[in-house]
């Protein structure tokens, strides 16, 4: 008798933290989903965050967000965009530079860009690249360049930095290897939200 009250309770509490955390599930999700629609303000300045350099060519994650970039600044010829990201030890040259390379080889005019390759992480991209903005006078709102499911990660980031702003997003389009990744990519961000949050 006493197993299956033990048991019981294990079972009801189970059921008590599924039900908890598919409402948190929704709820972030539903969050992610809004940053990643947020409108862009006119000529707002790009903030193209990093992705892996493979062998001194862009990774497939780092060229969907050039891509994206790319797309952006042609169609709006009076915008300018930061291409943030240092070099890793097993990166033949900083993912900044790598951007900066690609976009002027796919023909966006090399003043529309401004390096930043000294970040290690979303933090140090987003904060070294306002630094950038503010020192060359650009366009102060803000256009993120990334994933749709980071999106809403790296507009906290950027709230946490009294960067106050207009913060729209620009979204990579996933190529078939994207869209195997993106359910894995999607819930890690279920996890990586609220540490940001508790940082």
């Amino acid at each position: 008798m006493k197993n299956n009250k033990i048991t019981k309770a294990l079972w009801n509490t189970g059921k008590i933290c599924f039900t908890l955390f598919c409402i948190y599930a929704v709820i972030i999700s539903s969050l992610m989903v809004f940053a990643s629609v947020a409108p862009i303000k006119e000529n707002s300045t790009a903030i193209v965050l990093g992705a892996q350099v493979k062998y001194g060519r862009p990774s497939v994650l780092l060229q969907q967000r050039i891509n994206a970039a790319f797309d952006y600044l042609n169609e709006n010829k009076n915008a300018k965009a930061v291409v943030t990201g240092g070099q890793g030890s097993d990166e033949a040259l900083s993912e900044g530079q790598c951007m900066y390379d690609t976009l002027v080889d796919m023909g966006i005019d090399k003043d529309s860009i401004y390096i930043e390759d000294k970040a290690e992480n979303t933090q140090e991209n987003i904060k070294y690249s306002y630094d950038i903005i503010e020192k060359e006078k650009l366009n102060k709102n803000l256009a993120i360049v990334t994933d749709s499911y980071h999106q809403l990660r790296a507009r906290l980031i950027a709230n946490k930095q009294n960067i106050n702003s207009d913060i729209g997003a620009i979204n990579t389009e996933n190529t078939f290897i994207g869209y195997i990744t993106y359910p894995t990519y999607f819930v890690r961000e279920w996890i990586a939200i609220p540490v940001e949050l508790l940082k």
